[in-house]
Formats: C-alpha cells, sequence, structure tokens
C-alpha cells in the first residue's frame, strides 16, 4: 500500500508521522516512510549540486523538478521491497507570495497512491514553527496567507486523488495516531464527525463528558474530533476569514470524509455549528444520531437525527447492537 502524505510547511506533519511510526512499530507493523525534502537534499549531494536550506525555493524550478526526479525514481524502484510505504511530502509551496507546485503529476501518475492524506493545523501553531524556523521567518507570512495556503494545499492534494479515484482525508495535527493507523490497517472501521457545542459550553464537569464521549466513540469508530484543531481568538481584521475557514473546514473536510455524524449535548446551549454540521450530514445521506440526555427535545432535533439517544450507554448499546466492534488500542 502507498500513501501520499501532504501539509504545508509548519503543519506539525513530521511529529505527527513520528507518533504514528512508533504506533506502528507497537502493533507489529512496519512503514517505509520517505520524506522527499531531505531525500532532495541527499539526491542533489549525490550530483555536486549545492543547495542552502534557507535559500531551497529560490532554486530553479527546472533543477527543482531534475532533483524531485531522481528522487520519485529511487522510490518507484523500491516500492514493491515493502508492504506499506508512506510518501512525506508538500502539495504547494508558498514563497516570495507565489504559490508553486511541490509535486510532479507524472510521478504521482506512475506511483498511483492507494491513500491521500493532508496533516493540517491551527495557524498560531503554524506561525509559531515558520517564525522560528531560519527558512521561513522573513517570509511575513500572515495568519491570513496560511489559511490560504493550507486551503490550497488541501485542494491540490484532494485534486490528486480524485483523478485516481482514491480515499482522501485531512487529519488534523492534534488527532491521535490511530486515526491514520486504522485509515491504513483497519478499513472496516468507519470514519465518523464528533459533533458537540464548544462556544458555549462553560461548565468544565460537561468538557470532561465530552472528551468522555469522543474517547468512547474511538473504541468503534475513526473519529474525526474538531476539538483537535483549536482556534486562537482572531483579531478584528482576521475575524471573517478565520470564521469562514472554521466553518469550511468542519462542514466540507470534516464532515465531508465522514460516513457519519454522532452528536452529544451534554447540556442545553445555543449551539448554531452543532445545528449547521447537523443539517449539512442529514441533507448529504450520512447516518445523522445524537445523544440528548435531556428529557424532552423538539420537532428539528427530531427531524435531522436519525437517532436520538437518552445517554451515551444507550448510544453504545445501539452500535454493538448494529455489529460494531470495539477496538482499544493504546
Amino acid at each position: 500500500m502507498i500513501i501520499f502524505c501532504s501539509g504545508i510547511h509548519g503543519n506539525g506533519g513530521k511529529d505527527y508521522l513520528a507518533r504514528f511510526t512508533k504506533h506502528c512499530e507497537k502493533h507489529g507493523k512496519k512503514v517505509k516512510i520517505y520524506s522527499i525534502g531531505s531525500m532532495v537534499f541527499d539526491q542533489a549531494k549525490q550530483m555536486g549540486i549545492s543547495l542552502s536550506a534557507n535559500n531551497i525555493l529560490n532554486t530553479s524550478p527546472v533543477t527543482l523538478k531534475a532533483l524531485r526526479a531522481a528522487v520519485f525514481e529511487r522510490i518507484l524502484g523500491d516500492k514493491d521491497k515493502y508492504d506499506t510505504i508512506l510518501i512525506d511530502s508538500h502539495a504547494t509551496f508558498f514563497w516570495n507570495r507565489v504559490f508553486i507546485n511541490a509535486f510532479d503529476w507524472e510521478y504521482i501518475t506512475r506511483l498511483s497512491p492507494d491513500l491521500f492524506v493532508t496533516v493540517i493545523d491551527c495557524t498560531g501553531d503554524i506561525r509559531r514553527r515558520l517564525t522560528s524556523a531560519q527558512q521561513w521567518k522573513d517570509q511575513g507570512i500572515s495568519n491570513k496567507e496560511i489559511l490560504l495556503w493550507q486551503n490550497v494545499e488541501v485542494n491540490n492534494t484532494q485534486g490528486l486523488a480524485e483523478q485516481g479515484r482514491k480515499p482522501y482525508y485531512v487529519i488534523p495535527a492534534r488527532q491521535h495516531e490511530n486515526t491514520l493507523y486504522r485509515l491504513i490497517f483497519h478499513p472496516e472501521m468507519k470514519p465518523i464527525y464528533a459533533s458537540y457545542p464548544m462556544t458555549n459550553l462553560k461548565n468544565p464537569a460537561n468538557k470532561k463528558l465530552v472528551d468522555d464521549f469522543v474517547k468512547k466513540m474511538n473504541e468503534y469508530f475513526v473519529v474525526f474530533d474538531p476539538g483537535t484543531i483549536e482556534v486562537e481568538e482572531p483579531n478584528d481584521d482576521d475575524k471573517d476569514v478565520v470564521f469562514n475557514h472554521i466553518v469550511h473546514r468542519d462542514i466540507y473536510w470534516l464532515i465531508g470524509q465522514s460516513d457519519k455524524v454522532i452528536a452529544f449535548m451534554p447540556e442545553i446551549v445555543y449551539t448554531s455549528g452543532v445545528d449547521s454540521e447537523l443539517k449539512e450530514a442529514h441533507e448529504t445521506n450520512k447516518d445523522v444520531w445524537m445523544v440528548f440526555p435531556h428529557k424532552n427535545y423538539g420537532p428539528f432535533t427530531h427531524y435531522y437525527n436519525q437517532k436520538v439517544f437518552s445517554s451515551i450507554n444507550e448510544l453504545v448499546d445501539f452500535i454493538e447492537g448494529r455489529g460494531y466492534e470495539a477496538k482499544i488500542e493504546n
């Protein structure tokens, strides 16, 4: 199996893949990871080409293309030696305010990956990583540009997946490492989106209940949890862009890639997010279930949810009754 894993610079993908690799080793799975960036520098050294880590993106596009071609030819030669390989690459560079493709269509077509993923993170963490890196600190990339860059990265990688008619997932960097592990090694586990109130949920005890709900669902499903990609309070200039990106990300990326949406309402609070998520899932023909531990609920809750449960235990009984088996991995 071949996995193509993309992400913009500073996205936290290196740390996520390191955790994923350890998780694979712990469970007896060996995955060969090819880091395209490191391999390009090794290839340049072998060919006697001097590259500077800080200025590599100033290199002639023809030279970079030739180096990548040599790297991908090596991967093509090795791919039958391993059961599972993962190509760690970027789909897009944003350099000097210009978007540049970081891959070659020909080699993606020849490799024909079985799965495409993009690791994303919140703008605050990405910006801190970029500004602390010698290569990027003078680029002065703004929060808005990070959001735009990440959006383009997702769109380009999704396009590669659609061209090959292969599955594609967006994975927040704070997701558990078993997310990617299960997508690869346990395709029988269905992806779901965990929906719950966030902005107006103030009671710490109820936040703990949400965490317990997500943890319990993770025993049966691959859970995409919006709480794993935190958003810092944007300033007034960025607010519209940040809010638009959050809605687009949760609705079209995370819910779009999920088979089901399972919601949990630990308390009755105003939550336009949950309302919108349930409506989107309902209208895109997904299963929609809700845990609503309160005596009464109205017609809209009934309309947009196929099943409404009074407790997490009742939901679990229903899940197990539908033939889903728990799988607990440490």
